[in-house]
């Protein structure tokens, strides 16, 4: 009797219990989007991207103009504008050096650094291709791999992630002031001066050869630029009329110096001077 008085309490006390926790259906996450709602996410990048930026711009600062990293075990090589290196390796002594202008190998599309130290020699070879760090998640526009040798001989090899920190000042539009060479080229443009406009965030261009709109890739590696894939916008400006602007660009690497307001893209015996336009 004294089980059978107490059910009906037990009952009423569970129903109370039950009636206070939040429901919640399988297969709604409305609570979870709550929580993480869209504007969070975009604010979240935002941070993220800001910060990322900064951290580039410091680098910048200190003369950093290619960066790469590495996992398992951590290892950081920076080169800087003055044409030395830093090779930082997790437990050891920071090691600092000279190395080469970046070597072009015609069959790959890649950067060779030649690293030269006093107890031995690296290679650093920034291959053109996507990668994401390990660890942060980070997203890097080169892959890398770096061979290092020391005085006894032993080799090691290292995976990574690496970017040139390319001037921002590139993300604009530049108009073609003065043609330099030995040819005497032609800088008589009557529908136009050619112009170039730069996105670094998806490295693309648009822009004028003089004749016609264009539009392109672009690589750009420190002082270095590599233009490709360069096409008409109109189809009526065919390939067989395309201006010496077009061919002198695409598909060529240049030197590239930027400053105030003024770039500069040479090859081995031409010089192409644009300015800044608003």
């Amino acid at each position: 009797m004294g089980i059978i008085n107490i059910l009906p309490l037990f009952i009423s006390l569970t129903t109370v219990l039950l009636s206070g926790c939040p429901k919640q259906n399988r297969g709604d996450h409305s609570a979870d989007s709550d929580s993480s709602s869209t504007p969070k996410t975009s604010y979240a990048r935002a941070d993220h991207w800001l910060v990322q930026q900064n951290r580039l711009e410091n680098l910048r600062r200190e003369g950093v103009v290619f960066q790469s990293i590495g996992n398992e075990p951590f290892w950081n090589v920076r080169l800087y504008e003055d044409e030395t290196f830093h090779f930082i390796r997790l437990g050891a002594d920071t090691i600092r050096g000279l190395f080469s202008p970046g070597i072009k190998p015609a069959d790959l599309n890649s950067l060779t650094f030649p690293l030269a130290f006093e107890e031995g020699n690296m290679t650093l070879v920034a291959h053109n291709d996507s990668c994401t760090d390990t660890m942060s998640g980070e997203k890097f526009s080169h892959k890398v791999s770096l061979t290092y040798r020391d005085s006894e001989g032993a080799v090691n090899q290292y995976e990574g992630c690496g970017l040139f920190l390319n001037d921002p000042a590139l993300n604009d539009i530049y108009v073609l002031q003065s043609w330099e060479g030995p040819e005497n080229p032609d800088t008589n443009f009557p529908k136009g001066k050619p112009r170039l406009a730069f996105n670094l965030a998806t490295n693309t261009l648009v822009g004028f050869d003089g004749d016609c709109e264009i539009t392109g890739k672009f690589e750009p590696m420190g002082d270095r630029i590599f233009f490709k894939e360069f096409d008409y916008v109109d189809a009526a400006c065919r390939p067989e009329t395309r201006s010496r602007f077009f061919d002198h660009l695409n598909g060529q690497e240049h030197w590239l110096n930027l400053e105030e307001g003024r770039l500069d893209i040479t090859s081995s015996d031409q010089v192409l001077q644009f300015r800044k336009v608003d």
